[in-house]
């Protein structure tokens, strides 16, 4: 017997965004089964509202970032008149929706964790008790979710050990993304430099220094010309990791693109021979899958959630944190052994198939949706988050 239809609101980024394209997606093919949709966006211009696409009615927030009284205002007028059966937000609007979808009775409430404090902290420059406060709010916050969604295993640990969120509201799902090949194709190797490729934000937690000192020192043994490493993307870090480059006199082996659209992005990853992600600290990250999906080798530095996405296979080769020298000795092995490439490459494409590809992300998460039932706060639980203080 078919579900009855079902009123969904979802939160989200701009559609051309890639860590938004799968929540889009996921609203296009609920409405396909006969549900109503209402898709609120981050970053749309508001005076431009209603929009509908593909079937979802789309409506943009007061604010750039969506946590002011205006939102609150603005979501509180959404639920009154839409009434959802089901929430599912993501990063800033999660404090807002989970409360006040709380407070307005709907019965199934979805909150995706995808920041890790672990990282937060390590990239931001809060004070200590500005910390426990913001850990303190989201524990409450998450009170009052009915599911939790983690993108890696270490996010369900800070889950449970820093929110004290029960396991049994715990899911975890993996990230994904549209496969590229079709528009893009795959990266080939081109001979002659290495072309190298590290993509994200500048910031202490993505190691981009760790893959400076790398390149610093793989130039020292090399034949000029053997290397060339662009940085994709834009942060703090930038001044000081351009200043770096220009005192080591590598200038020509590095450059910066800073940020750029999302398909140039995946251009750049199409004509690159090799992605570096000396990450220290991370939820999931999707390049590790983009460049998976583009078919790229992949030298990355161990970090709990991208061992549990990737493991362990032929197509990357993991090394410790901050030890720039294997990353060099890594990029050298396979100037030497230039057949590494192809075969790497296969298996890292070979991976995203098995595991990222989007269409079973939104199966997974249709079916995930259309099972959920009502699952009320307790006045227990109230109880307990005034307790954790």
């Amino acid at each position: 017997m078919q579900a009855p239809p079902r009123r969904f609101l979802i939160t989200a980024s701009p559609r051309e965004l890639p860590s938004a394209q799968q929540f889009w997606e996921l609203g296009r093919e609920l409405g396909k089964a006969g549900n109503e949709i209402l898709i609120i966006v981050q970053g749309l211009d508001s005076e431009q509202q209603p929009q509908e696409w593909e079937g979802c009615t789309v409506l943009a927030w007061p604010s750039p970032r969506p946590t002011r009284l205006a939102d609150a205002f603005f979501l509180w007028r959404i639920l009154k008149q839409f009434k959802p059966d089901v929430i599912v937000a993501n990063f800033a609007p999660v404090n807002l929706c989970m409360t006040l979808g709380w407070l307005a009775r709907v019965p199934t409430r979805i909150a995706w964790y995808r920041t890790l404090m672990a990282q937060i902290h390590m990239d931001s420059s809060h004070v200590k008790w500005k910390r426990h406060f913001l850990r303190f709010r989201k524990s409450l916050v998450y009170r009052f979710a009915t599911q939790l969604v983690a993108v890696s295993q270490k996010g369900k640990q800070e889950l449970l050990a820093l929110f004290k969120v029960p396991d049994h509201k715990i899911k975890i799902i993996h990230t994904c993304r549209i496969d590229p090949k079709p528009q893009y194709g795959l990266a080939k190797p081109s001979g002659s430099p290495l072309k190298i490729i590290c993509v994200g934000r500048l910031h202490k937690s993505k190691g981009q220094d760790v893959l400076l000192r790398a390149v610093g020192d793989a130039c020292q043994r090399l034949e000029p010309n053997s290397i060339q490493v662009t940085l994709v993307g834009d942060g703090p870090a930038k001044a000081t990791l351009m200043d770096w480059v220009a005192e080591n006199h590598l200038a020509q082996e590095i450059h910066f693109t800073g940020s750029i659209p999302h398909e140039c992005v995946l251009q750049r990853l199409a004509q690159s021979d090799l992605a570096v992600f000396p990450i220290r600290e991370d939820a999931g990250p999707g390049v590790l899958v983009e460049a998976s999906a583009m078919g790229l080798p992949i030298i990355a530095t161990r970090f709990e959630a991208g061992l549990d996405l990737h493991g362990n296979h032929s197509g990357i080769v993991w090394v410790e944190q901050e030890d720039s020298l294997a990353i060099s000795e890594e990029i050298t092995k396979i100037l030497e052994e230039p057949d590494r490439l192809a075969i790497m490459g296969q298996a890292s494409r070979s991976r995203f198939e098995e595991k990222f590809d989007m269409r079973s992300w939104v199966e997974r998460v249709f079916n995930l949706l259309l099972d959920q039932r009502e699952s009320p706060l307790q006045e227990s639980e109230i109880v307990k988050v005034s307790e954790q203080k």
